[in-house]
């Protein structure tokens, strides 16, 4: 999973036990409680205003040094702007556009039903609401802090789980960590959130001028 899509995995409410897993699986029901926490959270950063998120994301795969990368996504309704120094995404609600900077390439697709459809913020925002996962709240140690795991039902997930932390006082979530099949591992820490922000539509849109010198190709269909 590249860096790019994997961070709009991150934001889900989005997202992020075992034991209550184990417990429940063969049942297929979700936890109430975390159920409550997640639409609670959900009402506060839905996609009625625009936001900002300021982050740092730490990757980590089997044999390899970890590597941290702060970041920012803006969020406007569909449309959003990711930016994570050499990884890009630019959404404008109907077109997609990866951008890539060591490679100097720009990939466009359509956002609602390109590669990244279901990764969207706007998609993550609702996860809680979809027959794919079970979730349930763990315990955790930190103080105030809940946690909330997720699975998938699909046996072939590239994802095996995620893990949610969310402040139920704040009503805010402050981290995600997403595992993969292949044993890797990417979690995200909020450092500061802006909500009710207005952005210009130029924000949202791709600027050939400002990549100069990048390959472009159009995957969309039509």
């Amino acid at each position: 999973m590249s860096n790019s899509k994997s961070i709009l995995v991150l934001f889900a409410v989005i997202i992020s036990a075992c034991s209550v897993f184990a417990q429940s699986a063969v049942a297929e029901k979700n936890d109430p409680q975390a159920t409550a926490l997640l639409e609670k959270l959900s009402k506060k950063y839905g996609p009625s205003s625009g936001k900002e998120f300021a982050f740092t994301m730490v990757t980590e795969f089997p044999g390899q040094a970890k590597e941290t990368v702060q970041g920012k996504l803006i969020q406007q309704g569909n449309a959003y702007n990711l930016d994570m120094g050499n990884h890009k995404v630019i959404a404008d609600g109907k077109t997609l556009w990866l951008i890539q900077d060591k490679a100097k390439e720009v990939q466009i697709n359509d956002q609602k039903t390109g590669p990244s459809k279901d990764l969207s913020p706007e998609k993550i925002l609702t996860l809680y609401q979809s027959k794919d996962y079970l979730y349930a709240l763990v315990p955790n140690t930190a103080g105030t802090i809940k946690q909330i795991e997720f699975k998938p039902k699909a046996k072939n997930s590239d994802i095996t789980k995620f893990r949610l932390e969310i402040d139920p006082v704040k009503n805010e979530f402050s981290s995600l960590k997403v595992f993969n099949r292949d044993g890797s591992k990417y979690t995200i820490t909020i450092k500061s959130v802006k909500l009710n922000q207005k952005y210009q539509a130029q924000q949202f849109t791709f600027a050939a001028a400002a990549f100069p010198g990048y390959h472009v190709e159009d995957l969309r269909i039509d």
